[in-house]
């Protein structure tokens, strides 16, 4: 098989999927994610709004939790010892509306989550307030969220904005190794 056709394969089968989860968050459990996905699965269900939020961390660190009291009976829906496929995350990405983004207090620059959900016609609902120095991205494809009061989104409908090929990970080498293809 070509690459153009896995392409056109990749982008027909993104463009068939339904949009039936109202946010969606995936990510490995630190800093403060468990407290800012609590609070957006107590809004989306106060909403009548569906979600799928897994947080994932090691057997040891689930178990200490459990011992401390860090994690609740309620909260064992959302957390996962187990890691999620790139396949499911990238099917899951493709069916939310929003994906919620809370990226490490340290961290700069975007995600890869930040990618794949604006590309896959997602808005992106991120802690992540480095998003507005990228003139490129539209604000209507993103929202900032306050970590401190951190708020589910009145959103209707998914974003129909695309990267444009700066994002593409042939650029991305092409501007690390200084390839120049004139």
């Amino acid at each position: 098989m070509s690459k153009g056709s896995r392409d056109q394969n990749y982008l027909k089968k993104q463009n068939k999927t339904t949009k039936n989860i109202d946010i969606s968050f995936i990510g490995g459990l630190h800093s403060d994610r468990l407290e800012i996905s609590r609070e957006i699965k107590r809004q989306a269900k106060l909403n009548g709004k569906s979600y799928y939020i897994k947080l994932y961390t090691g057997i040891w660190l689930f178990i200490k939790m459990i011992i401390t009291g860090q994690l609740r009976i309620k909260d064992l829906d959302i957390i996962s010892i187990l890691p999620i496929s790139y396949n499911k995350v990238i099917d899951i990405t493709r069916k939310s509306k929003v994906v919620l983004d809370v990226q490490h207090p340290s961290q700069y620059g975007l995600t890869m989550r930040s990618i794949e959900a604006i590309e896959s016609g997602c808005i992106l609902l991120t802690t992540n307030k480095d998003l507005v120095n990228y003139s490129d991205i539209p604000k209507e494809s993103y929202i900032i969220l306050d970590r401190e009061h951190p708020v589910f989104p009145n959103i209707i409908n998914a974003s129909t904005f695309k990267l444009s090929d700066s994002y593409s990970l042939k650029n991305f080498l092409k501007e690390v190794i200084f390839i120049n293809e004139n």
